[in-house]
Order: structure tokens, then C-alpha cells, then sequence
């Protein structure tokens, strides 16, 4: 296997929105992808990730695959969620986080890890990792839960979906 690449922009899907952030110093030899919260976009963590400054590290910030309609934001600023649909609790009047990861595990898990870096850009599974804030950290553990050995997940304030559990969370 040759050595990993830096991915480019044009190694992805037109339809993906994303930021790459090349590693401070080093050979590019570990991705960290970084998925924001509900209701975000992917720049915040594109600094986030210029802040970081990680060695060796290329950071990867996604943004949501399906934005949010301004009905439920009552802003026109855009807005983005990882879910297959906008499912909204009634008991608490707010977007509910888990709804559902399987439109995003297919596009992040196939095409940007598989297709891209690992088949393109030459990266193994094992040095592939996830920060997610919030709904970004439920798809990050919901990517993560498959047969591939990533090399971690950092979830801040998203639990395992109940997709991903296999229907046994009841929150």
C-alpha cells in the first residue's frame, strides 16, 4: 500500500460541502473528521480545526447533508442536520437529534471514508477519527458502528442512536 495523500477537494462528491485543513507539520498520515451540531454549519469546526493545529493530522469538517427549512429555525441563516428526516418532538416543541443516521452513514462510511480515503488517498481505517458535537456526534458513533477498526470517536453531548443500538435506547 503506498503512502496516504492529502485528499483534495476534488477527490469528493460536488453534492458534499466540506473543508480540508492540512496537518500543521508532517506528512499527512491521520484524517480527523469533524461533524457540527444541529441546526450548524461546517465552518465553525473549520476553525476549530485551524485551531487545533494538529501535526500529521488532516481535519475534515462536513456539513449536514439536509438543511434545516427556516420554518423551524425562524432565521433565514442556514442551517444543517445529519438526521433522514426532521422529526419533531412534541413534548418538548424542539427538533428531535435522533432521526435516523442511515443517509449519512451511507454517504460519510462509503463515499468520503471508503471511496475516498481509503481507496483514493490511501488511509487506513485505524487512522481515520470522529469528533461530533451534539447530532454530529450521534452520526459519528453511528458511522462508527460497523466492521471497519477506526482509529476513535469524540462525541460531546450525542449518545449512541437508537438506530445504532439496534432499537434497544429508549432515552
Amino acid at each position: 500500500m503506498s503512502s496516504p495523500r492529502l485528499p483534495q477537494i476534488s477527490d469528493f462528491p460536488p453534492s458534499l460541502t466540506l473543508t480540508i485543513t492540512p496537518p500543521s507539520t508532517g506528512s499527512p498520515i491521520n484524517i480527523l473528521i469533524l461533524l457540527h451540531g444541529l441546526g450548524d454549519t461546517h465552518l465553525p469546526f473549520t476553525k476549530l480545526a485551524a485551531q487545533l493545529n494538529l501535526p500529521e493530522t488532516v481535519c475534515i469538517s462536513i456539513q449536514g447533508l439536509n438543511p434545516i427549512p427556516a420554518l423551524f429555525t425562524g432565521s433565514d441563516d442556514p442551517a444543517f442536520h445529519w438526521g433522514d428526516d426532521v422529526l419533531v418532538d412534541e413534548r418538548k416543541g424542539e427538533i428531535d437529534f435522533d432521526a435516523g443516521f442511515t443517509s449519512t452513514v451511507k454517504a460519510i462510511r462509503g463515499v468520503v471514508i471508503e471511496d475516498v480515503l481509503m481507496k483514493k488517498c490511501n488511509y487506513p481505517a485505524r487512522n481515520i477519527h470522529f469528533f461530533g458535537f451534539g447530532q454530529g456526534g450521534m452520526a459519528a458513533l453511528a458511522i462508527a458502528a460497523c466492521e471497519l477498526e477506526f482509529g476513535g470517536v469524540v462525541s460531546i453531548g450525542g449518545r449512541a442512536s437508537s438506530s445504532t443500538l439496534g432499537g434497544r435506547w429508549r432515552g
